[in-house]
């Protein structure tokens, strides 16, 4: 079952309740590096709010609808929002590749970026991969 946490014209956020998992699904190019930054921030906001309600809480974000970001906002993610996430008892994030060369490109960054960090994170083509591993994972 899925809750709708929020959602506009370039993000939604949904609480897979069965994995459990937020599901994170932006859209296109992101309108500023602010806006991106406040997406990764009501990410953030969501996870504190539901490990409050759930033990083990992962993150499943899906950028097949993207056209990728920039490596300066990758490494940001890194350093700023993995962290956080980290923090909060996240151990594990499913990445659902994009399909444009862009969006492949960032979702390679991304993962070699956060290799060095505790997170257990895979890329998948597919969002049901990504969810029957991290329901596997559990």
């Amino acid at each position: 079952m899925k809750t709708l946490l929020y959602q506009d014209e370039s993000i939604l956020f949904e609480l897979n309740e069965t994995l459990p998992a937020i599901e994170f699904k932006p859209k296109g190019l992101p309108r500023s590096p602010e806006h991106l930054k406040q997406a990764y921030y009501m990410l953030v906001r969501f996870c504190e709010e539901q490990t409050k309600l759930y033990e083990e809480l992962n993150i499943l974000i899906d950028i097949r609808d993207t056209d990728g970001i920039t490596s300066q906002d990758n490494e940001w993610i890194a350093a700023e929002i993995i962290p956080k996430l980290i923090g909060l008892g996240i151990k594990k994030l499913a990445l659902v590749d994009g399909v444009t060369e862009m969006a492949h490109i960032t979702s390679e960054e991304f993962l070699e970026l956060s290799m060095r960090s505790p997170l257990q994170h895979r890329l998948f083509k597919e969002p049901e991969s990504g969810r029957a591993w991290l329901l596997h994972q559990n």
